[in-house]
């Protein structure tokens, strides 16, 4: 556990610094426009990290390992998955994509075949899955090797930047869907694992 936390809050950071340095459509830009021909043909594939589907399939996968971890698991995916959908349809529903925020769509990079959407863009549904996604696996390993937490951050990186990287989202919105993502996992975990562990 402790290896994802402190590689995430030097992930936290140097977004943070970054928003700070550059303004909101010069930082996407950058990170947008940093394409290659391999990135076009993986980041649509990545982006499936944060989707749902594999969050399902660890819940499902845990019910044969383990109750606890699974109940804990899918109480984390429901209640960040709620949150994050609550503010993005209420407190910022009116939030652009960048495909509608900038008046020359040639500005965002795309990749053929990914459906592009306008509206509801603060915080990124995708990256608040993903985080939460991999801070539950490192959570399940927490004990074991240190790589293991660190690869985990990396990959929840990676799924929150294919959001960027595929024009759908703004890093402010990635940035936000992972600490949605972790600081709620992190909640339900330590309320739930102490609650099914004094039944048990």
């Amino acid at each position: 556990m402790k290896p994802f936390l402190i590689t995430y809050g030097l992930f936290v950071l140097i977004v943070s610094t970054l928003l700070v340095i550059y303004p909101k459509p010069e930082l996407f830009v950058l990170l947008n426009g940093a394409y290659s021909d391999f990135g076009n043909q993986a980041f649509p594939y990545i982006t499936h990290l944060g989707d749902g589907f594999l969050a399902g399939l660890v819940v499902v996968f845990l019910l044969f390992i383990s109750y606890r971890w699974a109940i804990i698991s899918s109480v984390s995916f429901i209640v960040t998955g709620l949150i994050m959908q609550l503010l993005k349809h209420t407190l910022f529903a009116d939030c652009l994509r960048p495909m509608k925020f900038f008046a020359d769509n040639e500005v965002v990079h795309t990749v053929t075949g990914v459906e592009m959407h306008m509206y509801n863009s603060f915080p990124s549904g995708h990256s608040t899955t993903v985080f939460s996604l991999f801070f539950i696996l490192a959570l399940i390993l927490n004990g074991q090797q240190r790589a293991w937490g660190i690869l985990f951050l990396l990959l929840a990186v990676l799924g929150g930047y294919s959001r960027i990287y595929l024009g759908q989202h703004f890093p402010e919105d990635v940035l936000a869907g992972s600490l949605i993502g972790v600081s709620l996992t992190y909640l339900c975990y330590l309320l739930l694992n102490k609650l099914i562990k004094d039944k048990e």
